[in-house]
């Protein structure tokens, strides 16, 4: 008969690994946030609109919202650091920021089409 050793089981942190999983997302959005940021940018650019009052106003407010998505992803590189303590304190501060990414992305989503509705109702004039 075989000696039967006892299984020493794995433990699995879900809380770690639902935390990287919401990281990552959240990277994938800022950086699909960001090309459509710059994509707008250059739309107005081209357009040559980016020289009007209005077309610098909307050109202002994108790259505005650009810097916050970068300060935003910023936070989560720091936050999301392997060495950094999990500590409650690093984790309220991480919820506050995934909160304020909603924040931005939400504005940023605005902002890029309120500019695509700017640019397509001045082609169509």
């Amino acid at each position: 008969m075989p000696s039967s050793k006892p299984r020493i089981a794995e433990v699995v942190d879900l809380a770690k690994i639902r935390a990287n999983t919401r990281l990552v997302a959240c990277r994938k959005r800022i950086a699909r946030a960001q090309e459509t940021n710059k994509r707008a940018l250059t739309r107005l650019f081209n357009a040559g609109l980016l020289f009007t009052k209005e077309g610098t106003r909307i050109g202002r407010d994108l790259l505005l919202a650009y810097q916050q998505l970068l300060r935003v992803e910023a936070l989560l590189v720091r936050l999301s650091d392997a060495n950094a303590p999990a500590s409650k304190a690093n984790a309220g501060k991480l919820a506050a920021t995934f909160r304020e990414l909603e924040a931005v992305l939400e504005r940023t989503s605005a902002l890029t089409h309120r500019t695509g509705e700017w640019l397509d109702a001045l082609r169509s004039e």
